[in-house]
């Protein structure tokens, strides 16, 4: 009788849930939540088990009421708060002003989840909270090395909820109605002002996708994902999106808020004894990075380069970058008193304005050539990362050469090596510092 009530307590819960997504333990889930409310529940719903999920769910917020979770949020420009005119309105920043929790926004500007991941220790350098929840959201500026920021988030925070929130852009998702994108019409922004056109969905297969290590990822890291929803019409989503119809809006952020702490509330109580205490792991062979994009501040030597505010994009105001001219040879020294490891160079990408640079550690390092191929199509600015070589234990002095003939000048805005990315790298377990020589 007892395990009859339990399953069927558990089928009440999906039945009256709605607008939260999960992906979990190796299947997908779909628990959809809202607040309940007891007096507009059918008469035939009222029942007991009904009243359980109910008082579970006050009990809960009663708990959280008085403790609420310690969030970190790792993302991109979104995440940020950009082209909101209060940062505080953005999503994380709600999460603690409607629900009782404390955030921490870590998130980057312009930037993917391969900073964080090879940078995670750094950008947490002088916090020592342990954090219940964990959420990333890099949708918008790429998610390569996706599955190592996950595998270093886990290693270091056991047993925190990790959700990923996968957002879209509107306007990379729209045509008229002969198939023609906001971009052949030279429309990039202040979409609200201009009605001449009526906008529809690209078909599904073109549209912006899961990208599959997002999709994949979750269900082997014991993760959960929030889908922003695609409405029938794009009509429908536009006060979600701000004048840019490419980062979220007031409405956006704070319909983004209200969802994720639904599927909190879900989580705890669907998964007894719910959340479990967190715990604190480890960094292992941890990072070094510095990173000056965000206040133009660096105590590393740099030759022949000028640090400079970018100037480019609004949305790059009061980011900085250290700016190396084409055709001169030039570089910068990074020390490096730990084990050896691969080192990392993140720039300002994108195709066609920005110089082929030929890169190169120390004197015995292989040449790397950094171009930006891969960022030839995209719209805007964003920081793109590569692995250049190692740093070994000693002053590691990284030659930069931009090619001549380009239209801006080569802009580092970061530079580190990982110790704990040894395995995604060489494709082996942590090693000794001498048995990789």
């Amino acid at each position: 009788m007892i395990v009859r009530q339990f399953i069927f307590f558990l089928c009440t819960i999906l039945i009256i849930s709605k607008n939260a997504y999960a992906f979990h333990n190796k299947s997908i889930t779909t628990i959809q939540t809202d607040h309940v409310d007891a007096k507009v529940i059918p008469h035939e719903l009222q029942t007991p088990e009904l009243q359980l999920v109910q008082d579970t769910r006050q009990n809960l917020r009663r708990r959280m009421s008085t403790k609420g979770f310690n969030i970190l949020t790792l993302g991109g420009s979104v995440t940020w708060g950009s082209q909101l005119e209060d940062r505080s309105q953005a999503y994380p920043h709600l999460l603690s002003s409607l629900g009782p929790h404390t955030v921490k926004n870590r998130s980057m500007r312009a930037t993917g989840s391969f900073y964080p991941a090879t940078c995670l220790q750094s950008m947490m350098e002088g916090d020592d909270t342990i954090y219940d929840v964990v959420i990333l959201e890099f949708t918008i500026n790429g998610v390569r090395a996706f599955d190592w920021l996950v595998k270093r988030i886990r290693a270091r925070y056991p047993n925190a909820i990790i959700i990923y929130v996968h957002l879209y852009s509107l306007r990379f998702n729209i045509v008229d109605a002969f198939g023609k994108t906001p971009y052949d019409h030279g429309l990039y922004t202040h979409f609200n002002e201009r009605k001449e056109h009526t906008w529809y969905y690209k078909p599904i297969e073109t549209r912006q996708k899961v990208p599959p290590q997002v999709r994949d990822i979750p269900r082997d890291w014991e993760m959960y994902s929030y889908f922003l929803p695609f409405p029938r019409f794009p009509a429908e989503a536009e006060e979600w999106f701000s004048a840019d119809w490419h980062h979220l809006s007031r409405v956006g952020h704070e319909k983004v808020a209200r969802e994720l702490l639904d599927m909190l509330d879900a989580i705890a109580i669907t998964h007894p004894p719910g959340v479990a205490p967190p715990v604190e792991g480890t960094w292992g062979l941890g990072d070094t990075c510095q990173n000056w994009f965000g206040d133009g501040q660096t105590d590393l030597a740099y030759l022949n380069g000028e640090m400079k505010p970018m100037q480019r994009y609004r949305v790059f105001l009061g980011k900085y970058a250290i700016e190396y001219k084409g055709g001169e040879k030039g570089g910068i020294m990074f020390p490096n008193t730990k084990q050896r490891a691969p080192m990392w160079m993140h720039y300002i990408s994108t195709g066609r304005i920005y110089p082929r640079a030929k890169v190169k550690v120390g004197a015995n390092e292989e040449e790397v050539i950094i171009d930006h191929n891969s960022n030839a199509d995209i719209i805007g600015e964003k920081v793109d990362t590569k692995m250049i070589g190692w740093a070994e234990t000693t002053d590691n002095f990284i030659t930069i050469e931009p090619e001549l003939g380009y239209q801006e000048p080569f802009r580092l805005v970061a530079i580190g090596f990982c110790g704990a990315c040894y395995e995604e790298v060489i494709g082996q377990p942590r090693h000794r510092p001498e048995e990789l020589q």
